[in-house]
């Protein structure tokens, strides 16, 4: 479902959270090792990159659905036996930790804007969990450094537009290959003020690239 874009008051345009966080970029060997190991069994890079995203996606909408009180496998419709086998499994793993942790939802994939530092995110899930307002984040694939940005820039969005901070923060990864868990859940109590600095600085080298972009156009 495209996104609606992000506007401040006066109508401008700004960027997201992931993608400010996004400027860190992690290195490329694992991705070149990837590629290498797909074209040794004579595959293209359209059909691994399908292949290690299907079922991450496909869980991250079964998820959503049963949050909005949705049947989830009505999200199978257009996706292979495989991708719906691993996406269903991880999806069930989210079950059992959900009500392992008493989670009740609060909002779901909110749009807010930060007028203070223009920029707006959509984070995917606020929840109640064992008593606590929570942000909950899933991942598909490997977790970077820049994930604790995006968490601290979500939680300033709250802040702003709703008047409270997250007192825990969650990340549910669901792995894109075999050999790791279905499931994988990352938690913080606090985040280091290094998160939110160093994301304020991604969103002034943002800017400043953007007007460094108009002299070699």
């Amino acid at each position: 479902m495209p996104r609606i874009p992000y506007k401040n008051r006066k109508g401008r345009r700004l960027p997201g959270a992931t993608t400010i966080a996004g400027c860190f970029k992690p290195s490329i060997e694992g991705l070149l090792v990837w590629a290498c190991r797909l074209g040794q069994e004579g595959k293209s890079l359209e059909d691994g990159r399908n292949s290690a995203t299907e079922p991450g996606t496909l869980c991250h909408a079964m998820i959503e659905a049963y949050l909005r009180g949705e049947d989830p496998h009505a999200t199978e419709k257009g996706y292979g036996a495989d991708a719906i086998d691993k996406a269903t499994n991880a999806y069930l793993n989210f079950l059992a930790w959900a009500e392992n942790n008493h989670l009740t939802p609060i909002e779901i994939e909110p749009s807010l804007v930060s007028e203070e530092y223009q920029y707006g995110g959509t984070p995917d899930l606020i929840a109640d969990l064992n008593g606590k307002r929570c942000l909950v984040d899933w991942k598909s694939g490997r977790v970077y450094e820049s994930v604790l940005l995006q968490l601290a820039a979500y939680d300033q969005l709250w802040f702003e537009n709703r008047g409270a901070r997250f007192e825990a923060f969650h990340v549910l990864q669901i792995p894109r290959n075999e050999e790791m868990p279905s499931f994988t859940h990352r938690y913080w109590e606090k985040l280091p003020p290094e998160a939110f600095s160093a994301f304020c600085r991604l969103r002034e080298t943002y800017e400043e690239f953007k007007t460094l972009k108009k002299f070699i156009q």
